[in-house]
């Protein structure tokens, strides 16, 4: 999350971490203002594009790279999915 510097403190989430270090950005960030109950269904789905594009880009990477360039270039939720 980060705070614009304009003087309004509108927090954004851009990306998800993993516990082990890893990160997945968001494909659009989202505005964490208001009831809970809104934006952190907002973030859900910002989750789920922002995985399934990594995905896409994943499977094309299967494909045309050396594996072991693949392996160090993909998140490891998403070379399980993919392989």
């Amino acid at each position: 999350m980060h705070a614009p510097s304009a003087g309004v403190r509108t927090f954004e989430a851009s990306l998800m971490n993993s516990p082990d270090g890893e990160s997945a950005p968001f494909v659009d960030n989202v505005v964490i203002d208001g009831p809970v109950e809104l934006w952190l269904v907002q973030v859900e789905k910002a989750m789920r594009r922002g995985i399934s594009k990594l995905l896409n880009l994943s499977i094309q990477g299967f494909k045309g790279n050396k594996k072991e360039k693949w392996v160090k270039d993909t998140i490891g939720q998403l070379l399980i999915t993919t392989g």
